[in-house]
């Protein structure tokens, strides 16, 4: 790479001074040059970056396409299930005298299937974030953690402060509002 010398042209008299037309050779020149070498940088940027895109496409095509049919294959499973369970709880509440009555039964069951079946995997997921988090960030995550233990507590009143609460009797007048309506068929 060539660059012309900077020359301080301060102190030089007019005889001695570059004239314009000389100035806008060396300007001519010196973009000519500059134009030059980023035009090369750029053409090796884009080869390098058509060589690794061609690269990344032979070990990645393979594995997204493993994935994607590994991910469908797991969903089309786990909706079945889910469909096969609903059905199944709508089936069990069907000697219910009333659609309300069933309807709430079935709702019941399942949620209760899927707090047992949904719960531990979260709490599972949470202690593998847990960990990996603190072994990561060491103190500083256990510090944070420490600090989110205690505000939460702050923010969630615990259940014998509830009640204790509660107990208190309360010096507000109720106000009751009384609203006309009639029976949903």
């Amino acid at each position: 790479m060539t660059y012309l010398n900077d020359t301080d042209l301060s102190n030089l008299t007019s005889d001695d001074a570059p004239s314009t037309f000389d100035k806008v050779k060396t300007l001519a020149k010196e973009g000519t040059q500059r134009t030059q070498r980023i035009t090369q940088i750029l053409k090796q940027a884009v080869s390098e970056t058509r060589t690794e895109f061609k690269a990344g496409k032979t070990v990645i095509a393979p594995l997204a396409k493993e994935v994607t049919a590994e991910t469908v294959s797991s969903f089309k499973s786990k909706s079945q299930q889910s469909a096969d369970a609903g059905n199944n709880a709508w089936d069990d509440e069907a000697d219910a005298s009333d659609f309300t009555d069933r309807l709430m039964a079935f709702l019941k069951k399942m949620a209760s299937v899927t707090a047992t079946a949904l719960f531990p995997q979260v709490k599972k997921q949470a202690t593998k974030l847990d960990d990996v988090l603190g072994n990561r960030y060491g103190d500083q995550y256990t510090n944070l953690k420490t600090r989110f233990d205690t505000i939460r507590d702050w923010v969630i009143v615990p259940d014998a402060a509830k009640s204790a609460t509660e107990a208190q009797p309360d010096n507000t007048e109720s106000v009751v509002i009384e609203v006309e309506s009639e029976a949903v068929k």
